[in-house]
């Protein structure tokens, strides 16, 4: 009888990943500090890199969030009737949604080494549709939580801010991806608010930046959200 440990099962129960992690050359499981603290700052630099290596194709999913926000955002506003703008709100859901998870994908593609492109729209329609709805469950929760208290509401968004990153990673359903959200966090809140925080500077910092560095912005936070994600998991990061 074999006494190897069996393999670690993916998130989402007995599931296979819709992307498998590979195991490229040169990548290592990210060292944990000396207290087992994430590395977050290696996370955003790492995020820098990763950028780097791509800057044409992350630009351009970068410029059509901002442009596809701005267009449907001015829209809303035009619009006299309720019906008109109702329509307008749900179609800029379902587009920042669909850029939301172009960029995760693009992300876990960096961490894992693979080459970095676009999804097939077509073909992952059904993990698109997943990813809105549990989108759309995570927005109720944290604006249900934020009418209560801003602390409440906060540490809602930091305990299930990776079921997008989970949904995209194993095909879980929303309500697996939240569950699992909630135990990869747990003891790491506290890390994971001060990564959020360094997000939102960073992100303050592109939109200083007579709003263009808010290009650069989107990109970085993505990749190093994924790399994040992988230190939780302790999945190799590719080099």
């Amino acid at each position: 009888m074999s006494s190897e440990p069996p393999s670690p099962q993916p998130i989402g129960g007995d599931r296979e990943p819709t992307r498998p992690v590979p195991q490229p050359p040169g990548a290592q499981p990210p060292a944990p500090a000396p207290d087992g603290r994430l590395q977050i700052t290696d996370a955003f630099g790492y995020g820098w890199r990763k950028f780097m290596e791509r800057p044409a194709l992350w630009l351009l999913v970068a410029l059509a969030e901002v442009f596809a926000g701005a267009v449907i955002s001015w829209l809303i506003q035009v619009t006299n009737n309720s019906g008109g703008s109702l329509v307008f709100v749900l179609l800029q859901f379902v587009v920042s949604n669909v850029i939301g998870y172009t960029l995760l994908v693009m992300a876990l593609h960096a961490v894992n080494g693979r080459e970095v492109r676009l999804p097939d729209y077509r073909a992952e329609f059904n993990l698109i549709a997943t990813y809105t709805v549990g989108s759309f469950l995570y927005f109720v929760g944290v604006t249900f939580s934020l009418i209560f208290l801003i602390v409440p509401g906060i540490m809602f968004a930091v305990a299930y801010y990776f079921y997008g990153l989970i949904i995209v990673d194993t095909g879980a359903d929303p309500i697996t991806a939240f569950k699992e959200a909630r135990m990869l966090s747990k003891g790491k809140r506290w890390p994971l608010f001060g990564a959020g925080l360094l997000a939102t500077l960073i992100t303050i910092l592109g939109l200083i930046a007579c709003g263009i560095g808010i290009l650069l912005t989107i990109p970085v936070n993505s990749i190093a959200a994924a790399h994040i994600y992988h230190q939780l998991r302790r999945q190799p990061i590719a080099a």
